[in-house]
């Protein structure tokens, strides 16, 4: 949504075309040149200033828009400049997360979704359509670089992992258009914390037995034991 520029791509195959013109003069907008009107003529207002609410429908593909006035008196313009631009109302396959990249030790390679890491900065990749872009989202906030895929696949590797957790991570896939579809959520607990970490987790040795000899039994801090393998 927004204005369309020399050389956009848009979705919108009806679009709004606004300009100024003689006060009272007729604007009849064409679609390449005066042999391919489009769309009703509009009488520009006492300041000049004309709307076109376009009805024709706009096939996918380039088009060049330009208008003509005509005045009160039957004198008729010669085209304006062209307003060149492509309409693609096509959709967006839905992207992929395939996997993760953690290269953090002591455990590295590849993870699906589901698994956790202590990599806070994993390289995400994935399937997406060629030419589209993808932008990652990690609970619902951008991360990372957008990137243009080729070949069906993308890689981002400079989003990070905003906290310790469990995090949900999409990624959106956009044409240049502006048409775009979302995967389906890739689930990722980043832990960079050893157990005992806050003292939480520490591990503790609660008992030793003694099931050797006469006496057996739990042995005590400091006692001794005659079992070499307790």
């Amino acid at each position: 949504i927004g204005s369309i520029f020399d050389g956009d791509t848009t979705d919108d195959a009806t679009p709004i075309i606004r300009g100024t013109a003689e006060a009272g003069a007729i604007i009849q907008a064409y679609d390449g040149d005066i042999d391919h009107p489009i769309g009703s003529p509009v009488i520009a207002g006492s300041n000049g200033v004309w709307t076109i609410n376009l009805s024709t429908v706009l096939a996918d593909g380039s088009h060049a828009i330009g208008v003509t006035a005509t005045d009160a008196a039957g004198n008729t313009s010669v085209l304006s400049d062209l307003v060149d631009f492509t309409v693609d109302t096509s959709s967006v396959t839905t992207p992929t997360i395939t996997n993760y990249m953690d290269d953090f030790t002591p455990v590295t390679g590849t993870f699906a979704s589901g698994s956790t890491t202590n990599d806070a900065m994993p390289a995400f990749s994935g399937t997406a359509q060629n030419g589209t872009t993808v932008q990652l989202y990690i609970n619902g906030v951008a991360a990372g670089s957008p990137v243009t895929v080729s070949s069906g696949s993308w890689t981002v590797s400079d989003a990070t992992l905003p906290s310790q957790g469990t995090h949900s991570v999409v990624a959106v896939s956009t044409n240049l258009a502006g048409t775009n579809t979302s995967s389906s959520p890739f689930i990722v607990t980043l832990d960079t914390q050893a157990p005992g970490f806050g003292g939480i987790g520490a591990p503790v040795i609660t008992d030793i037995v003694d099931d050797v000899g006469i006496y057996q039994g739990s042995t005590a801090n400091g006692a001794n034991s005659d079992d070499t393998t307790p």
